[in-house]
């Protein structure tokens, strides 16, 4: 039934009026059924859920858009609507609909006017219906959300059935019959089952915790030392961590005030499908008492048993924590407020003063005050509460009691007078030292915090991996905040009363990395790594680094093994942890998903690959630029190497730097100019070319052709290789039932040469070139005789020499080891000289192990062949990577 009736918009002072006292007028807590042109609602539901259910009234609207009035500090909120119709919209027929902005009260009420001529309005039935032709009500959204809370217990019969019993439901038609109320009932059984079926993926989506998060969860403890205390993903998820330095400040903090440590629990952070629930103290040994965060409360719901298990966890790391006598700056929201009264009785609750003054606003708004008046009052409020004494106190209020109206000095003495008394006055507020001459009480917030909040409600998609290392780290950067300040260095200054506390800098310790609260977000955002991996700038040089460190302690334990079958890594971790390693096709641990932990970096150490990152800032790996060519096959292999070659060609050359250069159609160009400068033509493999990129697809792109011994050998004195900086390595096979032989050539770095030639008697099985090519295996290993351990240096290019005749061009520079089909087999069982761990670039040595060589005289009884010519430029020595001169000694030593 409608309060009042009236043909034209209400003016402001009106809809306030009916607004703020609408409990003296007549209400509805269901919305009208068709009501007439000209009524007047006052909308006031029992439950918040039913906040929205105005909208359903049985006609069908367009929202014209919202308006606050006034346009400057508006107090109201006034929308519209026009009717719908089966051919368009009408402003003959308009709802209107005020709110106050601001309004504390919950459920709040909802003023709702009618204003043209209703029985243009027709009912018809929804768009995308086919066949049906009954009228379309929209169902009212608390009905919906019930549906979807019993739809997890229910099935869809037993649910209209539950309703048809209500008699909430049922509605008086123009008749006098009773009938059920569309729009509070559901449509049909299909209705029900498509809420459910929607309600099931919102929960798999919003509560279903990802594989990744979970394998967060999992590698926390281990990664994160004294960070987590606490988790639970069923039936709710629930984690609890902080920095035990926190923990540890506190205690020291309680000693020197004698327990008069003040706490915050009063804010809380809807961050993607995650609330995060900070637990303080206010640090008051500094001028400017900052509010720090001890523990963080990271879960999906938010009630009071879950909140219960957070306290009751800050209690067993803190002792006494029940018994103190303190104060705790919480807010008025029931969930917070009832589980610390059970929980410490013995504290006291202080609050913003502008709470209490928004209720006295809100009281003084139903009076109909005017706005200058409702100033004047808060003003004399905020003096009261001022009062730096209670004697001082009582004595204002006795004076403005005077002046006040009646209405509004019962309104203190009943509700105010005992907040203010005894939790919000100065006199209270000063023995904690948590009064504040603008605000009234230190507000205990830690805006650094509130900024790494800020900046993870801003990502899209929020997950653990990001959450929980920005939480850790604004908390290692506000510890290393008060220890600095401890030595006159930080942001705070230490109170004269706690001058005793500063320390020298060189008792300084801090943490081992530490961020700027304005972008850790940023750094996690984009590098998906552990929690303690280093920026761009810091990974080469910042050895103090915790996961760096551990990478290193277990190369240096040797706790890494390697599975050629399974082309990964076994690593036993300083805990006595075991991880499964893959480095290839991408990089991937068992302890954790798309992160690199310290095992990856640990096996990436021991292969001596650097260490480095893309522009984006992840974390990559940059191929290393390092060849040892072993074969289980007849085969030979020679690299060619030219330093200060013309880049006019660059035939079958693939800079292994870039591959996303190189294609196939680039090969098969290359291929035809081989065919316009050889002697006879060389025919491009496409099937090989496919082979050859399954077996090596590390390699990047790489063409195979067939040529004759005239072409392979125009190829190895470089008449093809005109390339700045290029390197061109073949490698032949055995010749094929045309006798002409299968190359592969692609560009590897000039730093590393290696020549290898295995005899027809060898029968000792080496790995295959897929397992060892690119140096992605634990140990690049390349085998020749001792017979062929001279060396050249040409240009800091090593060139290992064999029965294969080798040649010098002097005006290029070239090296050129030239292939010689008559040369006479090798001897098998030779002293085998082992290069471990080749690296590629000698100018920029990768964080890793550095070369070993090692000679191992397995038949001393066999001897260097007297023929074989060691040929020398005369340029002079330059530090190698591969020591030859080592080899020899090592080799002399062992009596050869």
């Amino acid at each position: 039934m409608s309060c009042m009736t009236s043909e034209k918009g209400l003016d402001l002072e009106e809809a306030i009026r009916l607004l703020e006292n609408a409990e003296q007028y007549q209400t509805i807590s269901q919305p009208p059924v068709k009501p007439k042109g000209s009524e007047i609602f006052i909308f006031m539901p029992f439950t918040a859920d039913e906040q929205d259910n105005y909208k359903c009234d049985q006609y069908r609207w367009l929202n014209s858009g919202p308006k606050a009035i006034p346009r400057k500090n508006p107090l109201v909120k006034k929308q519209y609507f026009i009717g719908m119709l089966p051919g368009g919209k009408t402003s003959a027929f308009q709802k209107h609909t005020y709110t106050l902005v601001g309004d504390q009260r919950s459920p709040y009420p909802i003023l709702l006017h009618y204003i043209g001529d209703e029985t243009i309005m027709v009912d018809y039935p929804h768009g995308n219906a086919r066949k049906s032709t009954s009228a379309y009500y929209a169902t009212a959204p608390s009905v919906r959300k019930d549906i979807a809370k019993r739809s997890k217990n229910a099935l869809p019969t037993a649910i209209m059935n539950s309703y048809k019993a209500t008699p909430d439901v049922m509605t008086i038609s123009s008749t006098g019959d009773k009938d059920l109320n569309p729009v509070l009932t559901p449509r049909n059984k299909s209705q029900v089952r498509n809420i459910r079926r929607k309600q099931k993926v919102i929960n798999e989506k919003q509560f279903g915790i990802p594989k990744e998060d979970l394998t967060t969860l999992h590698s926390l403890g281990s990664e994160m030392f004294g960070f987590t205390h606490y988790i639970t993903t069923h039936p709710e998820f629930v984690c609890i961590i902080g920095l035990s330095e926190m923990v540890v400040e506190i205690e020291s903090l309680m000693k020197i005030t004698d327990n008069m440590v003040v706490f915050c629990f009063h804010e809380n952070y809807k961050v993607g499908n995650y609330y995060i629930t900070p637990f303080g103290f206010i640090h008051s040994a500094f001028e400017e008492r900052p509010a720090l965060p001890c523990y963080f409360l990271v879960s999906d719901t938010c009630d009071f048993h879950i909140y219960k298990k957070f306290l009751d966890t800050i209690q067993e790391h803190i002792p006494n924590l029940e018994m103190l006598r303190t104060a705790v700056i919480t807010n008025q929201e029931l969930a917070f407020t009832s589980i610390l009264t059970i929980q410490f009785p013995a504290w006291v609750h202080v609050y913003d003063w502008e709470i209490l003054f928004a209720a006295a606003r809100a009281f003084l708004r139903k009076l109909d005050i005017d706005k200058r008046i409702i100033f004047l009052r808060i003003k004399q409020l905020k003096a009261l509460m001022s009062s730096e004494t209670f004697e001082d106190y009582r004595l204002e209020l006795e004076r403005l009691k005077k002046d006040w109206p009646l209405p509004f000095c019962d309104y203190y003495m009943q509700v105010l007078r005992e907040p203010v008394e005894t939790k919000l006055g100065r006199w209270l507020l000063e023995r904690f030292k948590l009064f504040h001459p603008v605000t009234g009480l230190l507000r205990g917030l830690n805006h650094d915090l509130q900024l790494v909040i800020k900046h993870l409600q801003d990502l899209k998609d929020t997950s653990l991996d990001v959450i929980l290392p920005s939480l850790y780290h604004i908390q290692i950067h506000l510890y290393a905040n008060i220890q600095k300040s401890f030595c006159g260095t930080g942001p705070y200054k230490l109170c004269n009363s706690f001058k005793f506390l500063q320390r020298e800098m060189d008792e300084l310790v801090l943490p081992a990395k530490v961020y700027d609260p304005s972008q850790i977000v940023k750094i996690f955002r984009v590098r998906g790594i552990t929690l303690f991996a280093d920026t761009q700038s810091d990974i080469g040089e910042s050895e103090d680094n915790t996961s760096l460190l551990q990478a290193q302690r277990i190369v240096e334990m040797d706790n890494i093994s390697h599975s050629p079958p399974l082309k990964a890594f076994l690593v036993k971790s300083t805990t006595g942890s075991l991880h499964g390693v893959q480095l290839f096709p991408r990089e991937s641990c068992s302890c954790s998903i798309n992160q690199r932990c310290s095992h990856i970096m640990a096996v990436m150490l021991a292969l001596g690959m650097p260490l480095t990152y893309d522009r984006k800032g992840s974390v990559k790996v940059i191929k290393p630029q390092t060849m040892a060519t072993t074969n289980d096959e007849n085969f030979f292999s020679a690299i060619l190497a030219d330093k200060n070659k013309d880049d006019e060609t660059g035939a079958l050359l693939i800079d292994e730097t870039n591959p996303e250069i190189t294609n196939q159609t680039d090969i098969a160009s290359d291929v035809t100019e081989i065919q316009n400068m050889t002697s006879s033509a060389a025919i491009d493999t496409s099937s090989g070319n496919v082979v050859f990129t399954n077996l090596y697809p590390h390699q990047g792109n790489a063409g195979i052709v067939q040529m004759n011994a005239t072409d392979f050998e125009s190829l190895m004195n470089g008449t093809v290789c005109q390339r700045e900086d290029g390197v061109l390595m073949v490698v032949a096979d055995t010749q094929n039932e045309h006798g002409e032989k299968m190359t592969v050539s692609y560009e590897v770095p000039q730093e590393t040469i290696v020549f290898t030639q295995p005899t027809e008697q060898q029968t000792t099985e080496t790995p295959t070139h897929e397992d060892h090519t690119h140096a992605h295996v634990e140990e690049a290993v390349a085998t020749t005789s001792l017979q062929q351990a001279t060396s050249a240096v040409v240009e800091n290019h090593l060139v290992v020499e064999g029965t294969t005749p080798s040649v010098i061009n002097t005006e290029t520079g070239n090296i050129v080891i030239a292939p010689d089909t008559n040369t006479s087999v090798l001897p098998t069982n030779d002293n085998q000289v082992t290069i471990d761990d080749v690296v590629a670039d000698s100018d920029d040595e990768p964080i890793g192990k550095k070369p070993r060589f090692e000679v191992t005289n397995e038949n001393t009884e066999d001897k260097i062949d007297e023929n074989v010519e060691q040929q020398v430029t005369d340029v002079p020595p330059v530090e190698l990577i591969l020591n030859m001169s080592e080899i020899m000694h090592k080799a002399n030593t062992e009596g050869v």
